[in-house]
């Protein structure tokens, strides 16, 4: 329930910056499959699962690509817009230094857990 809420209340936050139609669509898709895989690679960090760096380093890549395009849609002047655009603008510098952080999973965890704060930070924000 919470999860949907925070759904929810991003895509409120996200409906009130102009963005392409398509990128609006897809948002929401994409935003569902980033909360699948950040499961799978909390479950590979935690011992659950068995751990692959490359898994998790592909993922992480994914999600630098996808925050670069949905930076790059968002054109809005408002101070929401800036701010949910640099928001997603350290989301990917934080995944993109994630991948380079080396395949050890302790360095994994410590980016992959920045990158989780990012997306903590932003959904408890514009949550509403």
């Amino acid at each position: 329930m919470r999860i949907a809420l925070i759904c929810l209340g991003l895509g409120v936050a996200l409906a009130t910056i102009p963005l392409p139609s398509s990128a609006s669509i897809s948002l929401r898709g994409m935003m569902h499959d980033w909360r699948r895989q950040t499961r799978t690679a909390g479950d590979m960090l935690r011992g659950r699962a068995a751990f692959d760096a490359g898994a998790i380093r592909a993922m992480l890549t994914r999600f630098a690509d996808d925050a670069g395009q949905i930076a790059g849609a968002i054109n809005g002047k408002t101070s929401d817009a800036r701010d949910i655009k640099q928001r997603f603008l350290a989301f990917q510098a934080d995944a993109r230094n994630a991948i380079n952080s080396g395949s050890e999973p302790r360095a994994l965890q410590s980016g992959f857990t920045k990158v989780m704060s990012n997306c903590r930070s932003c959904h408890d924000l514009y949550k509403d």
